[in-house]
């Protein structure tokens, strides 16, 4: 289990997965217990934006739509002009890409 001060800054397709109840949202969970702790994870205000032009690609209802924006409110959204935000997602694009990939 992680630290009760460590927070967690979600990816766009980490809250789809959430949304849609699906595996890797179940695996992430028993792994970090996001629903459980004190400290609420963030969404960059940009995985926001994504968010919203993924249910109007897919013609997401009205049901749905509300559905994900609770999922939204239950998070931390954080400007993406932040220093530790910025950091972190350079240190994971490198990552990502010293392996071969590309976040995309």
């Amino acid at each position: 289990m992680n630290a009760a001060s460590e927070l967690f800054l979600l990816d766009t397709n980490i809250v789809v997965h959430y949304l849609r109840g699906s595996a890797v949202a179940h695996q992430v969970e028993r792994k970090f217990q996001l629903r459980h702790r004190t400290e609420r994870p963030l969404l960059s205000v940009v995985s926001v934006g994504e968010l919203r032009a993924l249910a109007k690609k897919l013609a997401w209802g009205e049901r749905k739509q509300r559905r994900l924006m609770e999922q939204v409110r239950e998070l931390v959204v954080v400007d993406v002009n932040n220093r530790q935000v910025l950091e972190a997602y350079a240190e994971l694009s490198h990552w990502t890409e010293s392996r071969g990939q590309r976040m995309g």
